[in-house]
């Protein structure tokens, strides 16, 4: 996906036009509608490449084959088109007015019950560490700042999610460039989302961070 440019493009393009003009190999019009009918929007698209669960999701499409997704996986999560996709939304194009995400559950109708998970880095504990709650006065300091989670936290992603924004600060389902902050577990170090992250970061896009560095966050 070098030099990627789109073709004539129209604010009020759909879905299913990006997908077309990316020119995926093995992926025409009717395989795109497919794939913009089974993500609904490109808000959820973008959460499920960050849940590292396109495969899945792509593998419940009838007649789309494992060449042919490893195609479309390849092309939706590099880092040209999340960048492509920035852009776009900064120029409020039509097919970004649909916000509302889907879940895996969503999407597909089995799904696995036993999947395989990265084991936990041996320092990781699963009790909440008491050090967090010491400094609440963090809240102060993340106003306006755009926070995404991946991997495993002492705390929930929910609880993240309601204390950044009770403070004023935005959470994220997913990477973008406008994220200021990465929260990740230790259970995600060396993951392919860890070295996309760190890309990111290398651009000047975000900074990695885990829990312990988020409570000290302006000190």
């Amino acid at each position: 996906m070098d030099n990627l440019e789109l073709k004539n493009p129209k604010k009020n393009m759909t879905f299913k036009d990006l997908l077309v003009q990316l020119n995926i190999e093995k992926v025409g019009a009717k395989t795109s509608e497919l794939i913009a009918d089974k993500f609904v929007n490109v808000a959820t698209l973008r959460y499920h490449v960050e849940m590292e669960t396109l495969n899945k999701v792509l593998a419940d499409i009838k007649g789309v084959g494992d060449s042919t997704i490893n195609n479309i996986i390849s092309q939706l999560e590099n880092i040209q088109f999340i960048m492509l996709l920035e852009d776009l939304e900064s120029e409020e194009y039509d097919m970004f007015t649909d916000t509302k995400v889907y879940e895996l559950t969503d999407l597909v109708e089995v799904v696995e019950t036993k999947s395989k998970r990265r084991k936990p880095s041996p320092s990781y504990t699963s009790t909440p560490d008491p050090d967090f709650d010491m400094d609440t006065s963090v809240g102060l300091r993340i106003s306006g700042s755009h926070f995404c989670i991946t991997g495993t936290l002492n705390k929930q992603r929910s609880w993240y999610k309601d204390f950044i924004e009770t403070n004023g600060g935005v959470f994220q389902n997913a990477v973008n460039s406008s994220t200021n902050y990465l929260i990740m577990g230790p259970d995600q170090i060396g993951s392919t989302k860890h070295i996309k992250a760190m890309n990111l970061e290398r651009a000047g896009y975000l900074k990695i961070i885990d829990e312990v560095d988020f409570w000290k966050l302006g000190k």
